[in-house]
């Protein structure tokens, strides 16, 4: 996985960003205040709780980068080799479009976005309005779920609509 965001959403406004509920314990965590109320942002942050989720959050399978505050977003770096190699009922995972990379990918970890189609013979696939933020990454049953929701199912495309490629 790219440990940073694609260079086209560098300057992109419209970009949909995951920010942190005012009420959050992850927020207090990496704001790390003092006693005068001020934020403290470290570089690094290992957390060493598991923290209650608030608002928003409790919906996200994984949370990848988070604003804090205007202008301070961290990102979750996931630990290397922590996973088992081989695993059963491997779902195939496309990057953007048919001919720039697939890959096989654990459904049972979070690994890609959905891609909706209306019926199988569909090559363009949609994205769910109900995404949280740009390149958020689901779990398989939570993309089948979005794709549910909005009357179709997840499929095997060429492209999603929607995306920049």
């Amino acid at each position: 996985e790219l440990m940073e965001d694609d260079s086209l959403f560098e300057n992109d406004i419209t970009l949909k960003k995951f920010v942190l509920h005012s009420a959050s314990a992850l927020k207090a965590e990496l704001c790390n205040v003092d006693t005068n109320g001020a934020c403290h942002y470290a570089n690094t942050v290992t957390l060493d709780t598991t923290l209650t989720c608030t608002d928003k959050e409790c919906n996200a399978d994984a949370l990848r980068v988070v604003q804090v505050n205007d202008g301070i977003h961290y990102e979750y770096v996931r630990p290397p080799c922590v996973e088992q190699v081989f695993y059963a009922n491997a779902k195939k995972v496309i990057f953007k479009d048919r001919s720039l990379d697939s890959s096989c990918a654990n459904p049972l970890l979070p690994y890609a976005s959905e891609a909706c189609c209306e019926g199988q013979q569909d090559i363009v696939a949609e994205r769910s309005p109900d995404y949280l933020y740009d390149q958020e990454r689901v779990l398989y049953s939570t993309a089948d779920s979005r794709c549910d929701a909005m009357g179709m199912g997840s499929c095997d495309f060429n492209a999603i609509e929607g995306i920049d490629s």
